[in-house]
């Protein structure tokens, strides 16, 4: 492997990072349909463009209890 890369995937998956970022995740109120929930999915996309993720989007689907994707059918969002 590239040193360079090596360096970069070593400093990036170390237990302190995860832990910092379970901790940035943790303060948000995730359940479904919450206004946290979209504010954490802010926070998440907010984090991973800098990264270099510049593609990283949030993604919405309707959820009425009856739009069928796959097999699963969606909850009522509230």
């Amino acid at each position: 492997m590239n040193p360079e890369v090596k360096k970069l995937v070593k400093d990036e998956l170390s237990g302190e990072n995860a832990k910092s970022y379970v901790e940035q995740i943790a303060r948000f109120h995730r359940i479904q349909a919450s206004t946290m929930f979209h504010e954490a999915a802010k926070h998440v996309r907010d984090t991973l463009i800098p990264m270099g993720l510049k593609d990283a989007k949030i993604e919405q689907f309707q959820s009425d209890g009856e739009k069928k994707y796959w097999t699963h059918i969606s909850p009522v969002g509230w």
